[in-house]
C-alpha cells in the first residue's frame, strides 16, 4: 500500500521500498545489561525528497526485548512500528565528496506491541503482559548509499516514555533498504 503512493504525481515525486534487517536490544533499567537480544526487522517505506533532505514514513515490524548474557532469561516482544524520519544529506554542511552518499536521520516512532513472551532456561516459556502496549521512541542514525537503489541503514532508538515502571527500550538497528521506485 505504501509503495502505491510512491508514484510521480504532477510535480511531486515519492520514493518507496522495502526494509529488511536486524535489531539488537536491551531493556534499559533491568539487571540484564548488554545487547544480548537479537531480532528481525522489516517493512515498507515511502519518502518525499526535497533538495538535500527528505521526509520519510515507515511501517515495519520489529522484534525487541532483553536477555542475560548466558541466555537463561529472555523477554521477547514484537512491535508494529510507525516511524517518521527527517533525513538530511551532510554534504549541505561539508564539502567532502564522501558525504554525498550519506544521510543523517532523526525522527520518532510509535510502536504497538503485537506479542510478549518470557522464557526461563529454555524449559519454561509463557505469554506475558508486563510491558506497556505502546512504546514511543526517539530515533537517530545514518544511511550509506551502496547503489542507486540500495542503502545500508544503521540507527538507534530510545523510549521517550517508560515501557514498564522505569524501564525503557534501547534498540540498535541495521538494515538494507531497497528502493522499488526512485
Amino acid at each position: 500500500m505504501l509503495c502505491g503512493y510512491s508514484q510521480t504525481n504532477g510535480n511531486q515525486s515519492f520514493n518507496g521500498g522495502i526494509i529488511v534487517g536486524a535489531t539488537t536490544s536491551q531493556v534499559d533499567g533491568d539487571e540484564n545489561a548488554g545487547f544480548h537480544c537479537i531480532g528481525g526487522f522489516g517493512g515498507l517505506f515511502v519518502e518525499r525528497p526535497i533538495s538535500q533532505s527528505s521526509h520519510r514514513f515507515e511501517l515495519t515490524f520489529s522484534q525487541k526485548g532483553s536477555a542475560d548474557a548466558k541466555h537463561t532469561f529472555r523477554i521477547s516482544t514484537g512491535y508494529v512500528d510507525a516511524t517518521y524520519l527527517f533525513q538530511l544529506n551532510p554534504s549541505v554542511f561539508f564539502s567532502q565528496k564522501a558525504f554525498e552518499l550519506m544521510r543523517w536521520k532523526l525522527g520518532t516512532s510509535l510502536s504497538v506491541k503485537a506479542y510478549e513472551n518470557v522464557r526461563f532456561n529454555d524449559n519454561f516459556s509463557q505469554k506475558s503482559t508486563d510491558f506497556s502496549r505502546f512504546d514511543w521512541q526517539i530515533v537517530g542514525g545514518l544511511d550509506l548509499q551502496i547503489t542507486d537503489r540500495l542503502t545500508f541503514d544503521c540507527r538507534a532508538s530510545y523510549s521517550i516514555i517508560p515501557i514498564q515502571d522505569r524501564f525503557r527500550n534501547l534498540v540498535l538497528w541495521a538494515s538494507l533498504q531497497w528502493y522499488i521506485t526512485k
